[in-house]
């Protein structure tokens, strides 16, 4: 599902050069038959991450594009409906990730209240720049845990923080 769609368009990325020229021969091809073809765009294509996009089947002998499914309006629906279940997918993954980026600000906060407080009498300089750095990464943290707080009060929200 997800992780497919990523992949492909990593792989969309990656191949620009060649799908241009691949979509321009198309286009040439489309052009020159009998009844001509419609031509394809690159925003069709970039939209076409999902291979239920792209119309696999509409040049053979009979003509699907007068199918329910192949109608444009349908598969933009299918596309929604298949993107709303990938989120849902997604949503079990990120609770954990939640949890995990919590429990790293948390660590990063003892981490840095121990080194000041060791370095506080042996290495005073050092000791204030720590606390310098962690004043400003503390504004940070702040920031995301209210972020992360907005989040766990919206309708739907299964995770716990």
């Amino acid at each position: 599902g997800y992780k497919l769609c990523k992949k492909i368009n990593k792989s969309l990325k990656t191949r620009v050069d060649a799908i241009q020229l691949a979509l321009k021969c198309y286009n040439k091809a489309a052009a020159q038959l009998n009844p001509p073809r419609s031509p394809l765009t690159w925003e069709s294509v970039v939209n076409a991450v999902n291979v239920a996009n792209f119309n696999l089947l509409c040049d053979t002998q009979q003509d699907i594009q007068l199918l329910d499914w192949a109608q444009v309006a349908n598969c933009e629906g299918m596309v929604l409906y298949f993107g709303i279940k990938r989120t849902k997918e997604e949503i079990c993954p990120l609770n954990v990730e939640i949890r995990r980026l919590l429990t790293f600000l948390h660590d990063n906060y003892i981490d840095h209240y121990q080194a000041v407080g060791r370095h506080m009498i042996t290495n005073p300089p050092l000791a204030h720049e720590i606390s310098a750095r962690w004043l400003y990464q503390q504004q940070l943290h702040e920031v995301i845990v209210k972020r992360l707080i907005q989040t766990s009060e919206l309708p739907g929200f299964s995770g716990n923080l």
